[in-house]
């Protein structure tokens, strides 16, 4: 969140060696120590340790544990280097509010005490952090009544003045309340250097005013589909087409059955007066094929027409489920009572 701030190695190694003066320690001898009532030695001995913890921490840039040690220290002494360094470790974890503050106090300790090195880098380090501080400013629309109570991160504000306010980088959170009006509430992000307008947009809660009504959903328009509607006497153009073709194979398979037997019996294709039957079956056979062919040809075909040229209308529902058409049913049925043709008889139902 926050930028690495110049550290002064000669600043950091002068505190080190000089920690002890730094805490300002009273002298070891008992006696003296109880006339000054300062820190026991158990005391400094333990805010001497946390300060040489606090410095390494630093340099690992552990900063949250280096200010808590150095915080511990200054339990025992506050002196103006142990404030420089607590503002050092503020700077470095986005507590830029409190590091320009510590800052300032470290320098005022500095000059009441002749502190030179912290004297000169604590002001140093507080106006490079000021660019840095991210800042709002509310804006207040005219329904917002007078008597609005403001609160940022939870604390009461006058958000009616036209200051900006200064925070530090992260997360923060605006809530608003006011007779009469509906809870405002609006939490938002700062980054380094940035400034934010806040509007508090407040809804008014008046009594005479109806409650509006939800609004219907809208009514989905029905999908529309284009459905070819094919005419029964195609179903049985081509049932009949079929079954013509059938029987065409049917009838083409007798009459080579005769042949061939002819074929046999008839050498040079001579045959005697005991053939006659068969060759009439022969040729019966020959005239059924080619008739129930030309029947089938002329039936697919004609379903087919049909079924192309059938018109597509739009249909907006689904249609109610309706008994299906019977369609056409046509049957060769061999040796079927009035068999005709050869033995067959054609059967069939519309």
């Amino acid at each position: 969140m926050s930028r690495r701030a110049h550290q002064p190695l000669s600043l950091l190694l002068a505190l080190s060696i000089a920690a002890p003066s730094a805490l300002a320690l009273v002298p070891k001898d008992a006696h003296a120590q109880a006339a000054a009532k300062g820190p026991s030695k158990k005391e400094l001995d333990a805010a001497r340790k946390n300060f040489m913890e606090g410095l390494d921490l630093e340099k690992a840039e552990n900063w949250s544990e280096a200010r808590k040690r150095f915080e511990e220290v200054a339990k025992v002494r506050m002196t103006p280097e142990v404030r420089f360094h607590i503002a050092l470790c503020e700077e470095h974890e986005g507590l830029l509010l409190e590091a320009v503050r510590d800052f300032g106090v470290a320098e005022s300790d500095a000059k009441a005490e002749g502190k030179t090195a912290v004297m000169n880098e604590a002001p140093e380090h507080a106006n490079a952090i000021r660019p840095r501080i991210p800042k709002i400013k509310f804006k207040l629309p005219s329904d917002v009544p007078d008597a609005v109570s403001v609160t940022l991160d939870g604390n009461p504000i006058d958000p009616k003045g036209s200051e900006e306010q200064s925070l530090n980088p992260g997360t923060h959170k605006v809530e608003a309340t006011a007779d009469g009006f509906a809870s405002f509430s609006y939490e938002f992000k700062l980054e380094e250097s940035e400034t934010k307008i806040v509007t508090l947009k407040m809804t008014s809660l008046k009594k005479d005013e109806p409650v509006p009504e939800p609004e219907p959903e809208p009514v989905k328009p029905e999908t529309t589909k284009m459905v070819r509607k094919t005419p029964v006497l195609a179903y049985v153009a081509l049932g009949v087409g079929v079954v013509s073709l059938a029987g065409s194979v049917l009838f083409f398979t007798k009459r080579n059955s005769v042949k061939n037997e002819l074929d046999t019996d008839c050498p040079d294709l001579r045959c005697g007066p005991d053939k006659s039957d068969q060759i009439s079956s022969g040729k019966t056979y020959t005239t059924l094929t080619n008739v129930f062919a030309i029947i089938g040809v002329v039936g697919v075909g004609t379903g087919i027409y049909l079924w192309a040229a059938a018109p597509k209308v739009a249909e907006e529902t689904p249609a109610p489920a309706t008994e299906a058409p019977k369609s056409a049913n046509v049957q060769l049925v061999p040796g079927a009572p009035g068999a005709n043709l050869g033995g067959l008889a054609l059967q069939g139902a519309f």
